[in-house]
């Protein structure tokens, strides 16, 4: 008869991911980037998904678009900020194709990390080892 194990589910090696971006493009392929090296993967187009998915799961990282189509704020700020109230200890890249120093300092402010598009596929996978 097998024994019941109380031991936790495996960790995947790449940890899991949140991905918020309004480019379906970005999306799948740093979504299938990361899949390869081992992540799992949770994508978002909107901010009140990607919110919604960081409130009722752990991350070990979030890459948000600065910026969603349409929008007149900032959404990867406000997920930035929401990461810092509910998962603190968890990694946040803050992305976006039109970068500013503004910008740039708002986020190191609130303890995220801040790159530019096109991210080379190099640094993600730093982002995960």
């Amino acid at each position: 008869m097998p024994r019941s194990s109380s031991r936790k589910p495996r960790r995947r090696a790449g940890g899991r991911v949140l991905i918020m971006d309004d480019e379906p493009t970005i999306l799948l392929t740093l979504g299938h980037y990361l899949q390869a090296l081992g992540a799992e993967v949770v994508p978002c187009r909107q901010f009140d998904a990607a919110a919604a998915a960081l409130k009722e799961q752990r991350f070990d990282l979030v890459l948000a678009d600065l910026r969603l189509s349409g929008a007149n704020n900032a959404d990867g700020l406000r997920l930035l900020r929401l990461a810092r109230r509910v998962a603190p200890k968890t990694r946040v890249v803050v992305m976006t194709g039109y970068g500013s120093e503004d910008a740039r300092r708002e986020v190191l402010k609130n303890g995220g990390e801040y790159c530019t598009k096109p991210i080379d596929l190099d640094d993600v996978k730093a982002l995960i080892r």
